[in-house]
């Protein structure tokens, strides 16, 4: 019976693990692109 309730609290653990790194990954990209139009933006001669 514990082995059962152990298996079912795995994939929610697992669940909020990935969709935690995931989001930072998002982040993440989504500063590196941000930073990126910055320096193109900069570098255009405007």
């Amino acid at each position: 019976m514990s082995n059962l309730k152990k298996a079912n609290h795995l994939p929610l653990s697992i669940i909020t693990i990935v969709a935690g790194s995931l989001s930072i990954i998002a982040g993440a990209m989504n500063l590196a692109s941000g930073i990126l139009l910055l320096v193109k933006s900069r570098h255009s001669p405007s």
